[in-house]
């Protein structure tokens, strides 16, 4: 994650997986909000739902913060390595505008976001194929068409 720069990649690491969920036959959905953990300063924050619950992988490494500060990965709504609930408040509403990273991802259409993601051939498709099993027939133009009308939940 470090050498691709997706170190404080919330927006790009929740779209994947957003991505990949649906592929497996999940119903995700893709938030964007305010985050905060008690005590530090709120801040803009990508993550994916799914059944209710929180998943957060890009949690553990954020951008401004150091590794771990915000806890660790969230599946299901957990702590993966406190076991516990997470540190972290998502969909805060504080009255804050948007950073203009945030703006540009909730503007920015979703094939466009994820097409010219830099450091990969494909941008996050590229990331997307390989994390999906190597027997699928992966066609990078289905998926574009497939998720072109996706769009984020704005949570605050």
């Amino acid at each position: 994650m470090m050498d691709k720069k997706l170190a404080g990649g919330c927006h790009a690491i929740s779209s994947v997986l957003y991505v990949v969920l649906k592929e497996v036959g999940e119903k995700p959905e893709l938030c964007i909000g305010e985050c905060q953990k008690r005590g530090l300063p709120p801040f803009d924050h990508s993550w994916v739902t799914l059944n209710g619950k929180i998943v957060d992988l890009a949690i553990y490494l954020p951008l401004d913060m150091r590794k771990g500060e915000c806890g660790g990965p969230v599946v299901s709504g957990v702590d993966v390595i406190s076991r516990g609930k997470p540190s972290i408040d998502y969909g805060i509403t504080t009255g804050l505008l948007f950073d203009w990273n945030t703006s540009t991802v909730i503007k920015v259409p979703f094939n466009e976001y994820m097409s010219e993601f830099p450091d990969e051939k494909d941008g996050l498709w590229t990331v997307i194929e390989n994390a999906l099993p190597s027997s699928r027939n992966f066609d990078i133009a289905a998926m574009k068409e497939k998720y072109k009308d996706v769009k984020r939940v704005v949570v605050r």
